[in-house]
């Protein structure tokens, strides 16, 4: 397996966070819901650090490399859709968490 294939599992696996995340908004109840959407918003954070890491490491055309940063850049804007899907009463508590990733 190359280098581009064990990428696009990585992001495959960082999509599942995503549905993972919902999942958790619609089945967790409300007590441990706000944790467990925190620990998903870092994991998934991690994840697409992770692959632009790796995606500056890969050896791929310009028009590859472009279509490989659009598909990190969806990540970011689940991550930003499921913030705003969770609506918590501490919101600072949520955003602070989130940038300690960072």
């Amino acid at each position: 397996m190359n280098e581009g294939e064990k990428w696009r599992i990585e992001f495959e696996a960082a999509e599942k966070l995503y549905a993972n995340a919902q999942h958790i908004l619609s089945n967790t109840p409300s007590s441990r819901k706000e944790t467990a959407i925190i620990s998903t918003l870092h994991r998934l954070n991690a994840a697409r650090d992770k692959l632009s890491t790796k995606l500056a490491l890969l050896d791929v055309t310009p028009g590859e490399r472009a279509r490989r940063e659009e598909l990190l850049e969806t990540l970011g804007d689940k991550g930003r859709r499921l913030r705003e899907m969770a609506k918590f009463k501490d919101r600072e508590k949520l955003l602070g968490a989130e940038g300690q990733t960072k």
